[in-house]
């Protein structure tokens, strides 16, 4: 349907939600952005280097007004508190929430660097 119809996102898009996985589904729809959603744009630096790190991409993403969390699973309620990622108004400079603190105002890679750094081993 996604070939026909570019509108609604990649095959791969389409494929996973029509198989219910709704890690992947997250994944694509923060990297491919089809709608062109400010908010997902406005977090595509750093979300198109988390999308290669194995460590993210076995977490669920979820996005709740500015702020990209992560859970090891889909409930939203349930889990340990991980570090989330808020992007400033300056463009593709971020802050992080880890479990210590708010960090200063910083770059993508930067912003990998803390997340990765406070995920559990």
């Amino acid at each position: 349907m996604a070939a026909r119809w570019p509108f609604l996102g990649s095959v791969a898009l389409a494929e996973a939600h029509e198989r219910g996985d709704r890690r992947e589904t997250m994944w694509l729809h923060l990297s491919e952005n089809h709608y062109a959603d400010p908010v997902l744009a406005r977090l595509h630096a750093f979300s198109t280097l988390a999308s290669r790190e194995p460590r993210l991409r076995a977490l669920h993403p979820r996005l709740s007004v500015l702020t990209l969390s992560f859970r090891p699973t889909a409930d939203r309620r349930n889990g340990p508190r991980l570090p989330a990622v808020i992007p400033t108004p300056t463009p593709d400079r971020f802050t992080v929430r880890t479990s210590t603190h708010i960090h200063d105002e910083c770059t993508a890679p930067t912003a990998l660097h803390l997340v990765l750094t406070d995920l559990p081993t």
